[in-house]
Order: C-alpha cells, then structure tokens, then sequence
C-alpha cells in the first residue's frame, strides 16, 4: 500500500479475505474499521485484533451510518447470499446492488480516496 494511505474501512470483514486483508494492514500500521453484521457468528474472530474499531452494522443501514472519522480507502466485501440455495436467489442479488451503491455513497460521505472490492489488484 502507499505511504499516503494509512487508514481503511473494510465491510464484511469476517471472512477469508476480510481476515487477510486485516492481518496485511495491521503489519502495516494501518487504522482499520471494520463493519460488521450485527447477526455475525465470525465476529468473535475479530476479537484477537488489537487497534481496530469495529462497528456492527447490517447492510441495509449503511445508508444511515453517521461515521465521524476519515479514512483513505474503503474495501467492500459484504454480500447476502453467499452460500447454498441463496445464492440464486433474484431479490437477495438485487439488495446487495442497492448495497453496494449504499457502501460508495457511505464511501463518499466519509470522504475516501479509494474504493476496492479485491485488494489483489
């Protein structure tokens, strides 16, 4: 990561590339924070990290979220419907469209420099 990009929000962190994504950035000594679903059972791995804020979230009130701080690049990995039968399921990949229009907009309201959906780029 650049000098100049010292600060991250991660959105569905809990799994495997949230988790690898918040070891790279705490090597690198990073201010992370991570929104968490409010449901989430993976959260609990999340309590082994050390200067993260955390912020239980579900997707559907990103767009109400009021977040005070700045940060310099905004890592969006939630989704519904990952696994099994919802997967295929029609309304469920329409709402994550809408939240992830709703992760940008929150993006933009807390002034990000960038926006990634895969780090590996």
């Amino acid at each position: 990561m650049s000098n100049q990009i010292k600060s991250a929000v991660i959105s569905g962190p809990t799994g495997s590339i949230g988790m690898a994504l918040i070891e790279k950035l705490m090597y690198e000594n990073f201010n992370i924070l991570l929104l968490v679903h409010k449901n989430s059972i993976k959260k609990r791995n999340l309590l082994n990290f050390v200067n993260v804020k955390i912020i239980e979230v579900d997707l559907n009130e990103y767009s109400q979220l009021n977040i005070d701080d700045k940060y310099d690049i905004f890592f969006h990995f939630a989704w519904l419907g990952t696994s099994g039968e919802s997967r295929n399921d029609y309304n469920s990949q329409i709402l994550n469209i809408k939240h992830s229009i709703d992760a940008v907009n929150l993006a933009n309201k807390i002034r990000t420099k960038k926006i990634r959906e895969d780090f590996r780029k």
